[in-house]
């Protein structure tokens, strides 16, 4: 759990495959990391990982997490990211995350990633292109004009793989993306390094 020690070795918590198979009452049980975006843009992650109790007990886990947050939001008038939970698995083999964002782009600057999420046009205005081979539910293309159109619908855009959850319903989404309802984009067997996630506004 070295990770907590550097911002960008504190990433790669975050990029590690958001499933982690636990076992339990004899059967497999799944955690899976995700990353909840609300509709003003904040933003929630759990992350499950294997804890090594040879380096850290949880109380020490816990306060390197919390420097780490101290250290970042040092830099600005108001906190942007906030130290939620971390809690071990019952057999103690796995930890679980918690941390809140004031917003996508602290997520993507205090983990060194790219989350972005706003709207058509506000990505264009970043330098984002939306993609041209983005495809709906119906495994049909998008029909380029609903992005030129419609510069006011929302997208995510990312290279994390933990499991997205959106504030609005997902219309159009890269290869690889598989849906868990119609807000939930499971992301790891997207072989593109960027994703992106064409909401229904």
């Amino acid at each position: 759990m070295k990770i907590f020690m550097k911002k960008k070795m504190f990433a790669a918590l975050l990029l590690t495959l958001p499933l982690l198979a636990l076992s339990g009452c004899g059967e497999s049980e799944k955690e899976v990391s995700t990353i909840q975006i609300d509709a003003q843009g904040e933003v929630k992650s759990v992350v499950f990982d294997e804890f090594g109790e040879s380096y850290y007990n949880i109380d020490e886990l816990k306060e390197m997490a919390v420097s780490e947050i101290e250290n970042f939001n040092a830099d600005y008038i108001s906190p942007r990211v906030f130290f939620e939970d971390a809690s071990l698995s019952d057999d103690g083999s796995s930890v679980k995350l918690s941390m809140n964002y004031k917003s996508a782009k602290d997520y993507a600057d205090f983990n060194d990633t790219m989350l972005f999420f706003g709207t058509v046009e506000e990505a264009n205005n970043k330098g984002y292109t939306i993609s041209d081979r983005l495809h709906g539910r119906d495994g049909n293309a998008i029909d380029l004009s609903i992005i030129s159109d419609h510069p006011e619908r929302h997208v995510v855009i990312t290279n994390e793989r933990a499991n997205i959850i959106a504030p609005f319903n997902i219309d159009y989404m890269t290869d690889g993306v598989e849906l868990n309802g119609k807000k939930e984009a499971v992301l790891s067997e997207v072989t593109d390094e960027t994703v992106q996630l064409l909401l229904s506004k």
